[in-house]
């Protein structure tokens, strides 16, 4: 089954209010999805992290999750996948991730997405469920896991992140455990991610009038094959992005 997110919108919305040396801390504004069903998509998120109400910005439905909303705007056939683009999924802060996989477990309409361990396709749903991570990274390359099974190394079945596929092939993460249920980020590709940081964190500060600054992107489309943790080299037949994922569906 393919996996499709479109329209994707990531702002940044600063006013000066009359200032001319310098910018407020910018903020994150919203998340634009393109669904065929915008109220339906609406109460999946809401019924998944029932801190989100719902919302209407800029005469568009939408939900609200603290100070972020993701915006909705209908279309009338489902995503494409295909270009690839820079945006891969988003996600949220859940109290206990075990919980949330339980709950989720149980829920008809939620389609849970597995994290690889093995070759011979073994899966998991939290990443604190496998082997922890080596070197700092998120995962374990083969060698490492060789060696981690031959040091005992064993899985810590604590905090962790998983993922769900949400309405119209968006890819969420789930990342526990926190002290509050809240929207926690979109990732993105990228070749260089710190200049393009940089860039995005220093343009406000280089306006010279007074103006209002948008800085992000709005996609039309958004295809992810990849979601989870890559803790082994999958077969062949699945789509190995990187050392942060390793879905297939």
């Amino acid at each position: 089954m393919k996996i499709a997110l479109l329209t994707c919108g990531l702002m940044f919305a600063v006013l000066l209010h009359g200032q001319t040396d310098a910018l407020p801390q910018p903020g994150f504004h919203h998340l634009h999805l393109n669904s065929v069903n915008p109220d339906a998509a609406i109460e999946f998120y809401m019924r998944q992290f029932p801190s989100t109400t719902k919302a209407t910005v800029a005469g568009l439905p939408s939900l609200k999750a603290g100070n972020v909303y993701v915006l909705f705007t209908k279309v009338g056939t489902p995503p494409p996948t295909q270009p690839q683009t820079a945006l891969w999924h988003f996600g949220w802060h859940v109290v206990d991730v075990h919980k949330n996989l339980e709950v989720y477990q149980h829920r008809k309409d939620v389609h849970l997405l597995p994290l690889f361990t093995t070759e011979e396709g073994g899966v998991v749903y939290v990443s604190s469920d496998t082997w922890p991570g080596a070197g700092g990274s998120l995962g374990r390359t083969k060698a490492e896991i060789a060696e981690g099974k031959a040091k005992g190394i064993q899985p810590t079945h604590g905090a962790g992140f998983a993922y769900l596929e949400g309405p119209d092939g968006a890819i969420i993460e789930y990342q526990g455990n926190m002290p509050a249920e809240r929207f926690n980020h979109v990732h993105m590709y990228q070749k260089d991610p710190l200049l393009c940081g940089a860039l995005v964190s220093e343009a406000p500060q280089r306006a010279r009038k007074p103006r209002r600054w948008a800085t992000g992107v709005h996609r039309s489309k958004l295809h992810s094959r990849a979601s989870g943790t890559l803790l082994a080299r999958a077969p062949a037949r699945r789509h190995v992005p990187h050392a942060g994922g390793g879905h297939v569906r």
